[in-house]
């Protein structure tokens, strides 16, 4: 009976041990030696980093990426963005002259970048192998493992610019305190402004469902606990994904913008070009990366993100009961060089503006009354009836309207499907920029096309910078970018 029970025991344990021996060969199999495969293509997300020679996982609040393309591989290292040179030949992988950008961070955020480019530049060998990218030293031993990414526009890290605080009012974060959220392949993660959280989510590339989260429960100020609260209410749910270069809108289901996040080199702010003999001016200038010699220690789970390059909270747009200017249109964070001409308001309106735009762009001098108000990448030709004239950007005004009337029918929901309505302030004037798609249509406007611009309260009367095509064509999206160079540059004297 003992022997039979013994027997028995040995039996079950030698099942485990096959199990589990068919388990480890699995987990391995991924990153098993063989042949490099193809690199480029794909956006591979960094799974784990070797610290002190041991595979580590990448904390939950950190994130790191690589695109390899055309002998250049390109990414976000943790705090900063970086640009290296590559080659590859059979097994072969070689990275070097990394350059980063040059915005400041927290120490755990800086003590990973340094690990991540120090073990990127001691690549020697590479495989791909079941959606699984594997860098290893010239020892054999692994030092970067990373997982091919699907489409998703919300992979990496963001600093929120502004969130929902009420219904149709953004708020940026409160001075001193940091928001943050870092997308991994499936799940969301980052500080609150006191307490870090995370959280599931799921997306397409175009909607997203993000939680239920969950956080830390350290106390703070009333204030920040106010904002925290505000935050991750805004953050939850399901809604649209709206890409905008570095910017990315979060939108609740009825096209509502709830949430921005910005990349963090995209925080600082570009300097601005008012003259067509100005030259390029990026808010931030590639610098040969110094990695340390050797990976550091691993990074602090919890984030403690110190921007040196920090936004400037501006004052957002309130309920009627308390109100507040609408934030400033920023330029973007590097822009072409510019040009400038002058509008001169028609009567019964009084007053001129100074419009920036892309140098390399034409415009109407002539005649007056059309000066300044039409720009387009090639060569303008005036019809007879200026009034039909029609370009990549323009801007459009109408003395006899009221600004009231003029929002409130290029938001009427029987005429547009409203995508954007947010409240702004153009050279120091209240707006509001608007995309839409009519539904409707009209002469300038047919049904189906999108108009994207900044509707603009100039002495109580309508202005428009504008642009009109379709939503996520390639050219329609670059004049949108165009559009909100020349309201964040323009300068309007009522």
């Amino acid at each position: 009976m003992f022997i039979r029970r013994l027997s028995r025991r040995l039996a079950a344990l030698g099942g485990v041990a096959l199990l589990v021996a068919a388990c480890s060969t699995g987990a391995a199999s991924e990153t098993a030696d063989g042949p490099g495969g193809e690199l480029q293509a794909t956006t591979w997300v960094l799974r784990s980093y070797a610290i002190d020679g041991v595979l580590t996982t990448v904390p939950g609040d950190l994130y790191a990426d690589a695109d390899f393309r055309a002998g250049r591989v390109t990414g976000f290292a943790g705090c900063n963005e970086y640009d290296a040179v590559y080659r590859t030949g059979g097994r072969l992988l070689l990275v070097s002259m990394a350059k980063t950008t040059r915005v400041g961070c927290g120490d755990s955020e800086t003590a990973f970048e340094s690990s991540f480019l120090t073990l990127l530049d001691q690549a020697r060998f590479y495989n791909v192998r079941a959606n699984t990218l594997t860098i290893r030293a010239a020892t054999g031993a692994i030092v970067l493992l990373f997982d091919a990414a699907p489409n998703n526009p919300l992979l990496g890290r963001w600093v929120v610019d502004s969130y929902a605080s009420a219904q149709g009012a953004l708020t940026p974060p409160l001075e001193g305190t940091d928001v943050t959220a870092v997308f991994r392949l499936s799940t969301v993660g980052g500080s609150a402004g006191c307490n870090t959280y995370d959280g599931p989510y799921t997306t397409n590339g175009t909607i997203a469902a993000i939680g239920p989260l969950a956080t830390t429960r350290m106390a703070c100020p009333d204030d920040v606990m106010a904002q925290e609260t505000a935050f991750l209410a805004a953050l939850q749910g399901v809604g649209r994904i709206e890409r905008r270069a570095q910017e990315i809108l979060l939108q609740d289901i009825n096209g509502g913008t709830v949430v921005i996040l910005l990349r963090p080199g995209a925080v600082a702010e570009a300097s601005p070009s008012p003259s067509a003999s100005a030259s390029a001016s990026p808010a931030l200038t590639l610098t040969p990366a110094t990695p340390t010699a050797s990976p550091s220690a691993s990074p602090s789970a919890a984030p403690s993100p110190t921007p040196s390059v920090a936004p400037t909270p501006t004052p957002v747009a309130t309920p009627a009961a308390t109100p507040s200017p609408a934030p400033t249109v920023k330029p973007p964070a590097s822009e072409p060089p510019t040009a400038t001409c002058t509008l001169t308001m028609p009567p019964p309106a009084t007053g001129s503006a100074t419009v920036v735009y892309p140098s390399a762009w034409h415009t109407v001098t002539a005649p007056p009354a059309a000066a300044c108000r039409y720009f387009d990448p090639q060569p303008i030709t005036v019809p007879a009836d200026p009034s039909t004239l029609t370009t990549a950007v323009m801007i459009k005004s109408d003395p006899a309207a009221t600004y009231d009337a003029a929002l409130a029918a290029a938001t009427n929901p029987t005429a547009w499907n409203v995508l954007t309505k947010t409240p702004v302030t153009v050279s120091g004037l209240p707006a509001t920029l608007i995309e839409a798609t009519s539904t409707a249509g009209s002469p300038s406007v047919p049904a189906g096309s999108t108009r994207y611009g900044y509707l603009i309260n100039v002495a109580g009367h309508p202005a428009w910078m504008e642009t009109v095509g379709t939503a996520g064509d390639a050219t329609y999206t670059s004049n949108k970018s165009v559009v909100d160079l020349m309201a964040a540059e323009s300068t309007i004297t009522p």
